[in-house]
């Protein structure tokens, strides 16, 4: 059962509210799904960060958003590879570092 699973983990209601849109059919499925998760939601923060630009009113605030943007990057390569480990698939990545298939 997935609560019980999440119950293990160190967020357990996110991880709750996010694993219960998902079906497992093993239970051994469960850490890919939840790196699958995780990518999902790094992508939509990455994309929604990106809209922010505009918004940065000096060099510094720029700065801060150009680091962000970063951090999710490199967030997402390291997703990636992970998820490419439990698949024991070569890392090939394109230019948002999204494993290529």
């Amino acid at each position: 059962d997935t609560n019980s699973l999440c119950d293990q983990t160190p967020y357990p209601e996110p991880c709750k509210h996010f694993m219960s849109h998902v079906n497992l059919s093993k239970e051994s499925e469960f850490g890919t799904m939840a790196v699958q998760i995780a990518m999902n939601r790094a992508l939509i923060a990455h994309t929604h960060a990106k809209g922010l630009e505009p918004k940065c009113r000096n060099e510094h605030e720029r700065a801060a958003w150009a680091d962000c943007l970063t951090l999710y990057e490199d967030t997402v390569t390291q997703l990636n590879k992970t998820l490419a480990r439990t698949k024991n698939a070569p890392v090939s990545t394109n230019e948002l570092g999204l494993v290529q298939p």
